[in-house]
Order: C-alpha cells, then sequence, then structure tokens
C-alpha cells in the first residue's frame, strides 16, 4: 500500500514550490503531505523537517496522508507524537507565569493518546421519518427503494468501519464480506474479489471484520487503564486525539456517581500546541475532533484510594441532550455520524507517593499499558510544596511567536494594521448526493468538496470543487497580510489548515443549538474551552445550530508566513478527506514567481509583531492583555528556544525520521 507522513500541527516549510512537483510524489524535505512511497519490505524515506527557533512548547504528531486511503491509514497507525519541550522564554514572570512555569517544571507530565478503533457497522434509523434530512435525495425524484439505497451507502461512507474504508481503498488485506460472506454476493456487490482466500489469511478477519464488532477507544494501546495520581498535585496530561474521524466529550467524574468530580480541577493550558492568550484556564470539559490535543493540568483532593473516571459518557457540559440526538431533528446527522461515546476511557486511582504516576493499565495486572511519561515529578519537599500550591485562574500571558499572535480586534487596531493588509476569503465544506445508477463504489455517487469564491458569485450554482491535483482554483493567501476566513458548516466538518494554525476570531451565542428544540431542558454552549482568540490547527463546533449552507459563517483568522509554498485544507474526519473535501493551499510569496515558491518568502514582514523573532529572541513585551505590561519597548534579549523531543526520537533543529512500509 502506497503511503506517505504528514507531520501536523507543526508550524514549519513546505517543501513544495509548485503544483507539478506535487503532482509528481517526490520527496526533498519539509512536511510535503503529496509525496508517495511505494510499499514493499525494503521501501523507506527520510523525512527532514527543520524546526523555526521560535517555534512554540507544544503536542503535535504525525500520519500518514495518501488521499484515498488516509482514514484508513491513521486510522490503523498514526506513526509518530512530537513534543516541543518547555522553555523559560514563553512564560515570562513580569506576565504573571511565575507560578504556572514553576508547576509546570515540577509536575509529572504523560501523553494520553487516545486512539479510536471502529469495527462497528453504521446503525442508520428509519430515514424516511426524517424528512428535514432526506429532502435533497427525494428532489432527485427517486423511487423510495433507491432512496432507501442511496441513505444506506451514504450512511456507511459518512460513518464507515474498517471493512468499508478498506475496500474503497483497494487494500486486498482486508476484510471479510458484510453481507452474507460469498464471493456470488461480493462480485455482484463490485468488491474486491477474494473468492480464493480464506478469512484466517485477512489481517482484519472474524465477527469483527463481519461488521458486527463495536467502536471503542484505547489509551497508549490500553483499553480502560488504570492512571496513578497523588492526591492534591499537581499533574500536567496532554491528550491527543488520533481519531480518523468522528469527535469525543471528555471529563473527570466521581466513579462512586459518574457525576463531575467537584474536589477536582482541570485547567486548559494549550490547544493543538499553541498556549491560549491566558494561562491557566478553568474548564469543566474537552470537545476534541479527530487531530485535537489539548493539554491541562489537573488536581484531585480525594485521599487515597478514591477513584475517578476520566469520562466520555456524555455530551456536557457542552450539550444536554448529545447534540440533538432526536430522530426527528436536522442536528440528528451530528450525534449519529460524528459524535463517540464511551463511558470509561480510565480510571484515576488516588495514590501515594507522586511517583506513582507513570504507571497505567487495566487495573487487573494483565495487559497493562504504560503511559508515555515525559518526566515524573521530583520527591524533594520543595518540589511538593509546589505542585500543592494553588493556581490563579488566567494569570500568565505567555509571549506569541508571530505565528499565533494575538489578532482580536482590539490588539489588530492597538498595531493600527491597515486595510490593504487584510485578505478576506469565504470557504467551507459540502457534500453533494449524486442520481442513479447505484454501484458498490460511492466514490461514483457522493462527492465532498471545498467551497470557493467562484460558487458564491451572484448568480453562481451553489456547488463545490472535489479535490484535484493540480488544483485549478488553489486558495490562495498572500504573505504579510492577516486572513480572515469565514468558513461553513464547521458543525459537521472540522477544518484543518496544514503549517499555518489559526484563531477562533467569533463566537455567535445565537447560534447554539439548543435554539433548535425551543425547550428549556436542552441547552448547548461553547464554554470556557471555546473562546475567541484561541487558537486551533483543526476546528468543530458541533454545538451549534445547523443552518443552510453559505449562510452564519464563523469567522477563523490567521497570520501566515513565513514559509511559501504549496500545502493543504480539508475536513480532518478523513473519510471525507478522501472523498474530496480538500484543496490545494497556495502561501503566496510576493516577491517570487508563483512555481518557485518554497521555503522563507525574501523580504517578507508580519503585519502584527512577533514577541519572539525566528531566532527565538525576545523583541517585544506588548502584552495587550495585562494592563502593567502596556508600553514596554520592544527589547533584545540572548534567549532563544531549544529542545524538540518526542516518542520517535526527534532531534534538535534538524529532525529525521525514517520509516518503512511493509504492506
Amino acid at each position: 500500500m502506497v503511503t506517505n507522513l504528514h507531520t501536523h500541527g507543526m508550524h514549519t516549510a513546505t517543501g513544495v514550490p509548485s503544483q507539478a512537483f506535487a503532482a509528481s510524489g517526490n520527496y526533498t524535505h519539509s512536511d510535503n503531505p503529496f509525496f508517495k512511497l511505494a510499499g514493499g519490505s525494503n521501501a523507506s524515506v527520510t523525512v527532514h523537517i527543520r524546526v523555526p527557533h521560535n517555534h512554540l512548547p507544544g503536542l503535535h504528531w504525525a500520519h500518514p496522508h495518501i488521499h484515498g486511503s488516509t482514514a484508513l491509514q491513521t486510522g490503523t497507525a498514526h506513526l509518530a507524537i512530537i513534543v516541543e519541550d518547555d522553555n523559560d522564554l514563553w512564560l515570562p514572570a513580569e506576565a504573571g507565569c511565575a507560578d504556572v512555569a514553576a508547576v509546570l517544571a515540577a509536575a509529572p507530565d504523560i501523553i494520553l493518546d487516545l486512539q479510536l478503533y471502529f469495527f462497528k457497522k453504521p446503525d442508520p434509523r428509519n430515514w424516511s421519518y426524517t424528512p428535514t434530512i432526506v429532502q435533497s435525495f427525494k428532489t432527485l425524484n427517486m423511487t423510495d427503494d433507491a432512496l432507501q439505497k442511496v441513505v444506506k451507502v451514504t450512511e456507511d461512507l459518512n460513518n464507515g468501519n474498517y471493512q468499508y474504508m478498506s475496500r474503497e481503498a483497494n487494500n486486498p488485506l482486508c476484510c471479510d464480506d458484510d453481507t452474507d460472506g460469498s464471493s456470488t454476493a461480493k462480485a455482484a456487490a463490485g468488491r474486491v474479489s477474494d473468492a480464493a482466500s480464506s478469512s484466517t489469511t485477512r489481517l482484519i478477519s472474524g465477527s469483527a471484520a463481519q461488521g458486527r464488532g463495536e467502536n471503542f477507544y484505547l489509551i497508549n494501546g490500553g483499553y480502560q487503564p488504570t492512571i496513578h495520581k497523588k492526591s492534591n498535585s499537581w499533574a500536567r496530561w496532554r491528550f491527543l486525539n488520533s481519531a480518523a474521524k468522528g469527535f469525543i466529550v471528555i471529563k473527570l467524574v466521581d466513579a462512586a456517581t459518574n457525576k463531575t468530580a467537584e474536589d477536582c480541577e482541570v485547567m486548559l493550558l494549550a490547544k493543538d500546541g499553541v498556549y491560549l492568550q491566558q494561562i491557566p484556564r478553568a474548564i469543566q470539559g474537552m470537545l476534541l475532533s479527530a487531530a485535537n490535543r489539548a493539554e491541562v493540568l489537573v488536581r484531585c483532593a480525594g485521599q487515597p484510594g478514591k477513584q475517578y473516571y476520566l469520562w466520555a459518557g456524555d455530551s456536557m457540559p457542552f450539550s444536554s441532550a448529545n447534540f440533538n440526538d432526536d430522530e426527528d431533528s436536522v442536528a440528528d446527522h451530528i450525534a449519529r455520524h460524528l459524535y463517540f461515546k464511551q463511558d470509561v476511557l480510565a480510571t484515576i486511582v488516588i495514590t501515594e507517593p507522586s511517583n506513582t504516576a507513570a504507571a497505567a493499565g487495566n487495573g487487573t495486572g494483565e495487559g497493562v499499558a504504560t503511559a508515555k511519561l515525559l518526566k515524573g515529578s521530583s520527591s524533594s519537599s520543595s518540589s511538593s510544596s509546589v505542585l500543592t500550591k494553588a493556581l490563579q485562574d488566567r494569570a500568565c500571558t505567555p509571549r506569541r511567536p508571530p505565528y499565533a499572535a494575538d489578532l482580536r480586534d482590539a490588539n489588530l487596531a492597538a498595531n493600527n494594521v491597515a486595510s490593504d493588509k487584510w485578505t478576506n476569503l469565504t470557504t467551507g465544506f459540502r457534500a453533494k448526493y449524486l442520481p442513479a445508477p447505484l454501484t458498490h463504489n460511492m466514490y461514483l455517487q457522493w462527492g465532498c468538496g471545498v467551497i470557493k469564491e467562484a460558487d458564491l458569485a451572484p448568480g453562481a450554482e451553489k456547488s463545490y470543487h472535489e479535490f484535484s491535483l493540480p488544483d485549478p482554483e488553489p486558495l490562495k493567501f498572500p504573505l504579510g497580510t492577516i486572513v480572515n476566513i469565514d468558513m461553513f458548516n464547521m458543525e459537521f466538518h472540522p477544518v484543518h489548515y496544514h503549517i499555518n494554525p489559526f484563531m477562533i476570531a467569533e463566537l455567535a451565542e445565537e447560534r447554539l443549538c439548543s435554539s433548535a428544540t425551543n425547550s428549556s431542558q436542552h441547552v448547548c454552549a461553547f464554554t470556557s474551552y471555546f473562546e475567541p482568540g484561541d487558537y486551533h490547527d483543526t476546528l468543530t463546533l458541533p454545538m451549534m445550530l445547523h443552518s443552510p449552507f453559505y449562510e452564519h459563517p464563523t469567522a477563523i483568522r490567521f497570520q501566515p508566513g513565513e514559509f511559501s509554498g504549496y500545502s493543504l485544507m480539508h475536513c480532518h474526519f478523513l473519510q471525507h478527506e478522501d472523498t474530496g473535501c480538500m484543496s490545494v493551499v497556495h502561501w503566496q510569496c510576493p516577491t517570487q514567481p508563483a512555481d518557485q515558491q518554497e521555503g522563507p518568502c525574501p523580504g517578507f514582514a508580519w503585519t502584527v509583531p512577533a514577541d519572539v523573532d525566528e531566532q527565538g529572541k525576545f523583541v517585544v513585551a506588548k502584552l495587550t492583555n495585562s494592563s502593567a505590561q502596556q508600553g514596554v519597548k520592544a527589547q533584545q534579549s540572548g534567549s532563544t528556544v531549544a529542545g524538540w523531543r518526542g516518542v520517535l526520537g526527534w532531534g534538535l533543529m534538524l529532525v529525521a525520521f525514517l520509516f518503512a512500509v511493509f504492506l
């Protein structure tokens, strides 16, 4: 099977100077998601990533990115977890950061990798009783029988299991058929024939592969592991949702009641590898889309022996009704296709001493999965006192690199950003259902694409562009500008941009899904987990009320730079990306020809100045949200940022990752 590698979340060069180079499938360096590595036991490539000096500390990862089988490959092996070390430069004491920096230096530090395994077949409800959802089908004047066939195949595509994705990716190693198992049935359905093969030769076989299995999450490869934690002591947990699809809501509950643990504190530091504007921020829960990361500090006051659950069994505090899980609701699509639940992800047991925090397993002594422990807590009395101190909510204003600058309106006004420094764009994702003839291969019947500017012109058909390479209409973002994007359909589709993270510019309370029911019993909220000013590289907002396409977009914003070249934006429900919800992105350098763009842009200048420049030096301390820091003059220091590390051996500045494919 052909594969490749994308370093998800890292701000680095594209390695792609032109669309012609992208289409060649070749690789030279950097985060090139277009290259192709052929299968074979001796097939390998060395991926080089040059990390900028001013890259923020945080959690990132790497996964395959072969269009057409990205969901299948990422859902089975995501390849790497990447962590950049903390550095005192980012958390200055004069900005209120002394306490949180001291806690981070002393706290045990573990990664919790949530891996979704999806063996369950979609279980469609009777779509004939959901008229708002099937209206687009009925406008095709299809018979009821044809309508039901379209609905069934669309269900498979929207929420396909491993078996479905493997067949669509033409993978001969998977799977047993999920109908009657006969070669005749497979031939009739147009599937890859395996008449000469028995189920014992399949990598995925048996009842699970026949669609009778379940969906479930593992944490670091263990099912419902136990995490030991010292009472009343801070620990740093770094969450990665490495799933290929869907989203999950996670919170801490008391194991005795399954209710929110009132004696625990969860304080958010960063999302998708970027510090919040102020840290730490108290939160009630986390909503993690596929690809999202969240870094938190956790403290529970329970005495030794008390247990808590890492819980994903309901949608509170974001939605009191599981995102409108109602058969007659438009938002029912979200609840059935995209939202994954699992009551217990892990059990937290309060123990002493603190150095027991490294162990994680299933609590039985069997199949124990060791947590990815980056750093254990010190046993010294001074460290113990640091880890038990109270932290003030939003007390610290971290310094920021220019690629994650504060782009909120107040700060842009303070920096006198001129109108000619703005690039405005409207885009989003849209699916389209095509009429008969029906075949098993729904790629002929179901399309997914990106809305482009031409689709929104007066009189234009409200359509979309499916992914193609070369892309005749790539999204174009001039370096040196502030890009404001009105994004559609983020309640259904998590948007992901390669290379540059983006900031939430606004959140419209009037669009919360609670207004869909006219019921005081159903409440939706963004909560303190989502706020304007937060950075993401992947974002979905399922608590928002679905509205007609091209209406009520959500504004996101970024300051792209300093790397020119070509990369991608796409829906990170990867089965949607595989079917066309993706566009080429051109990061345009004004001083270079279009077909020679790659790497740092000559003469490039940031519109909003940096706290830390490209050499990793502190250059300005304009902390707009801390009145004590207003008016501090720019200054230069010798401090530099350094220190990358990762589970698979990432090194400083020049990163080499060698992998082989055996399929």
